[in-house]
């Protein structure tokens, strides 16, 4: 009975200098810290879906498609992320291998300029890479992509020709207008040409006509559109209109015409020659005919011949 009752007492007193530690005398401190931000609501929307490759090209100029042995060439893409809400692209990558020893992971970035090829606009574009050389057939390459969140578009396949034939210009005229060729000192005038290519199609025309107009060494032919035809010669390519050098002597200064196909192969300089005529023509004879009124009487409806 004794223990209990020390153990009754022990307890008491821890009891009291309990109370007197929280309400007594002395300096004591209760803390006490309640923080509170309110309902939060929070989504996630993780981006899933792999981007999809939708283009692949290669080109070495913007006219089209196409490589040569040899030659240069970039690779462009066009790539878009479907998540919801798509991340966004991270990295496009080409395998070219078959083209360009080596060149397994080519990378393609966002494309600043040049980016059209054959009318179509490409949003990724490589550096500039060179073919091997041999090259020939149609080569397969891929373009594979990632996104932001990691998903990966896996390689998706395409194709180009490699074209080694050079294209041919099969004629070529100056002239101030439809009759025929010519052009006079001082006088405007167009060129015109006949390209042909057996591979993957004209790319270019340009002229040099330098010996007619100073300076004019790489003048463009586009694809003509109206008012082709010179002499009863029909014309695939002309140049915007040109002046000719005052003076220029009367003769057949030449010129040359150069036409490069979508691969980048050229045809080099084909020469021709342009007809400077500075001499007004003079009529050598006349003749008079009556029409409906009176004979020796100028009047309406009768006619006169110059025969030059």
């Amino acid at each position: 009975m004794r223990r209990r009752r020390r153990s009754l007492v022990l307890v008491l007193a821890l009891l009291v200098l309990a109370a007197v530690a929280a309400g007594g005398s002395g300096s004591f401190a209760a803390f006490s810290s309640t923080t509170s931000t309110g309902a939060e609501t929070l989504t996630a929307a993780p981006d899933w879906t792999a981007p999809t490759v939708n283009a692949g090209v290669i080109a070495g100029t913007s006219a089209g498609p196409g490589v040569r042995q040899g030659g240069t060439y970039n690779v462009y893409a066009n790539v878009t992320d479907n998540g919801n809400p798509p991340g966004g692209v991270a990295t496009v990558t080409a395998n070219v291998v078959n083209l360009t020893t080596g060149s397994n992971a080519v990378a393609l970035t966002a494309c600043a300029s040049n980016c059209t090829v054959g009318g179509t606009a490409y949003g990724y574009k490589s550096a500039q890479l060179t073919a091997k050389n041999p090259l020939t057939g149609t080569q397969s390459f891929t373009v594979a992509s990632t996104d932001v969140g990691g998903n990966a578009s896996g390689a998706s396949s395409f194709n180009v020709t490699v074209d080694n034939t050079t294209p041919t210009v099969t004629a070529s005229v100056i002239a101030h207008g439809s009759a025929g060729a010519g052009v006079k000192q001082g006088g405007t005038y167009f060129v015109y040409a006949n390209a042909t290519d057996t591979g993957g199609g004209v790319g270019a025309v340009s002229a040099n006509v330098n010996n007619i107009t100073t300076g004019q060494t790489t003048v463009a032919l586009s694809s003509c559109a109206s008012s082709c035809t010179v002499g009863a010669t029909t014309y695939g390519y002309k140049s915007a209109q040109l002046t000719a050098n005052n003076p220029l002597a009367a003769g057949t200064p030449a010129y040359t015409v150069t036409a490069t196909d979508l691969a980048g192969n050229s045809s080099g300089a084909t020469s021709f020659n342009a007809t400077v005529d500075n001499t007004a023509p003079t009529a050598t004879s006349s003749a008079t005919a009556n029409g409906t009124g009176t004979n020796g009487l100028p009047e309406a409806g009768d006619k006169i011949t110059l025969v030059t």
